[in-house]
């Protein structure tokens, strides 16, 4: 196993969205590149494995990418525990060489140590709630592995606050952490998707972009206000990469878990 570790500096988010299997409402689940995702019992990587198929395409295509050097590569954001960490395991089990991002380093080095011998795996240690190291994750991801494939976009804040009692600093920091961040990130990925399609490296499947939202966009749970704001601008980024990345073989998805039994979720409630 490949291990490799880095720090792009700073604060990193304060919280993950917990980890989850997940199930669309009417038990499958549907292939619109647009549509936003609503989870309830399914594992997370396999709602992105299941829309990365729409196209035909196979596991066994990425190990024959893997077996010509090419091997597709995943960051994900959040990965040091819940779904994110539960996405990275199943991703290295499908042959992705997975960037793990997350603001605690050893939490981190723990879901590395959880992956299946002979994978590839690279810590960053980043804020996403900072612009710049938002950026810099897909620089370093790239430097590290030479291309991307996919984007998991997991990291959350979620303070649990009455309306009243969100400051302007709370709020700014929530928007930072849930959709500026992985809007620079998805930016940044775009330019390097672009690049790949170009040069006829895209993959058998094609980049994929899968932004973690949450059911509180539907139903606000009291005291999400901002949380759910914020989560809300994610599903429509997924729509738009949708649409505009047509052109360059990019599908997009929002996943909206509800309520998972995880440290996160129990450290609110």
């Amino acid at each position: 196993m490949t291990r490799r570790r880095e720090s792009l500096g700073g604060r990193a988010p304060l919280a993950v969205l917990p980890a989850a299997k997940e199930r669309t409402r009417n038990g499958r689940l549907s292939t619109s590149t647009s549509a936003i995702r609503t989870a309830a019992f399914w594992p997370m990587a396999e709602v992105y494995w299941l829309a990365a198929r729409r196209r035909g395409g196979r596991v066994d295509t990425l190990w024959a990418m893997a077996e010509a050097d090419q091997t597709p590569v995943a960051i994900v954001t959040g990965a040091g525990s819940g779904i994110g960490r539960e996405t990275a395991l199943r991703l290295a089990r499908a042959g992705y060489a997975v960037v793990l991002v997350g603001r605690r380093i050893g939490a981190l080095e723990e879901t590395l140590a959880m992956l299946p011998e002979g994978s590839q795996g690279h810590c960053i240690s980043a804020d996403i709630g900072d612009a710049g190291q938002a950026t810099s994750i897909v620089v370093a991801a790239v430097e590290r592995f030479g291309r991307l494939d996919a984007i998991v976009n997991n990291a959350a804040l979620a303070p649990l606050k009455p309306i009243d009692e969100h400051t302007p600093e709370l709020i700014e920091q929530v928007y930072a952490t849930n959709a500026i961040g992985p809007a620079c990130t998805i930016a940044a990925a775009w330019r390097v998707f672009t690049r790949q399609h170009s040069e006829g490296r895209s993959g058998p499947i094609g980049p994929c972009i899968v932004n973690v939202s949450t059911l509180g966009t539907m139903d606000p749970f009291s005291g999400f206000f901002a949380y759910a704001a914020s989560k809300a601008a994610m599903n429509l980024m997924a729509k738009s990469c949708a649409a505009e990345g047509r052109e360059i073989g990019v599908r997009a998805f929002a996943v909206a878990p509800g309520a998972v039994e995880t440290e996160m979720l129990r450290a609110i409630f």
